[in-house]
Protein backbone atom coordinates (compact mmCIF):
# COMPACT_ATOMS: atom_id res chain seq x y z
CA UNK A 1 0.00 0.00 0.00
CA UNK A 2 2.63 2.40 0.85
CA UNK A 3 4.34 2.03 -2.48
CA UNK A 4 0.85 3.21 -4.44
CA UNK A 5 0.72 6.23 -2.12
CA UNK A 6 4.39 6.88 -2.67
CA UNK A 7 3.51 6.39 -6.54
CA UNK A 8 0.77 9.03 -6.35
CA UNK A 9 2.81 11.21 -3.66
CA UNK A 10 5.34 11.85 -6.71
CA UNK A 11 2.60 12.82 -9.43
CA UNK A 12 1.06 14.60 -7.28
CA UNK A 13 4.22 16.59 -6.60
CA UNK A 14 4.53 16.23 -10.35
CA UNK A 15 1.78 18.04 -11.00
CA UNK A 16 1.60 20.75 -8.76
CA UNK A 17 4.71 21.77 -7.37
CA UNK A 18 6.27 24.41 -8.26
CA UNK A 19 10.16 25.85 -8.27
CA UNK A 20 9.73 27.49 -4.94
CA UNK A 21 8.33 25.12 -2.96
CA UNK A 22 4.61 25.39 -2.58
CA UNK A 23 1.72 23.90 -4.31
CA UNK A 24 -0.42 25.39 -7.04
CA UNK A 25 -3.41 24.23 -8.05
CA UNK A 26 -4.20 26.52 -11.35
CA UNK A 27 -3.90 23.52 -13.69
CA UNK A 28 -6.27 21.17 -11.63
CA UNK A 29 -8.80 24.18 -12.00
CA UNK A 30 -8.17 24.83 -15.59
CA UNK A 31 -8.93 21.16 -15.91
CA UNK A 32 -12.07 20.73 -14.09
CA UNK A 33 -13.50 24.44 -15.50
CA UNK A 34 -12.53 22.69 -19.05
CA UNK A 35 -14.25 19.44 -18.17
CA UNK A 36 -17.21 21.06 -16.96
CA UNK A 37 -18.09 23.13 -20.13
CA UNK A 38 -17.54 20.33 -22.51
CA UNK A 39 -19.84 18.39 -20.63
CA UNK A 40 -22.25 21.19 -20.95
CA UNK A 41 -21.14 21.90 -24.17
CA UNK A 42 -21.87 18.25 -25.20
CA UNK A 43 -25.55 18.44 -23.05
CA UNK A 44 -26.05 21.58 -25.06
CA UNK A 45 -25.48 19.95 -28.74
CA UNK A 46 -27.46 16.94 -27.58
CA UNK A 47 -30.75 19.08 -26.59
CA UNK A 48 -30.35 20.56 -30.12
CA UNK A 49 -29.52 17.51 -32.02
CA UNK A 50 -32.98 15.81 -30.26
CA UNK A 51 -34.83 19.20 -31.45
CA UNK A 52 -34.35 18.95 -35.09
CA UNK A 53 -34.69 15.60 -35.03
CA UNK A 54 -38.50 16.23 -33.90
CA UNK A 55 -39.30 18.74 -36.01
CA UNK A 56 -38.18 16.51 -38.96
Amino acid sequence: MSMIMEFFNKVFDFLFLMEDGEYSYKWLIVGALAGFLSVKALQFYSKNKEKKENRL
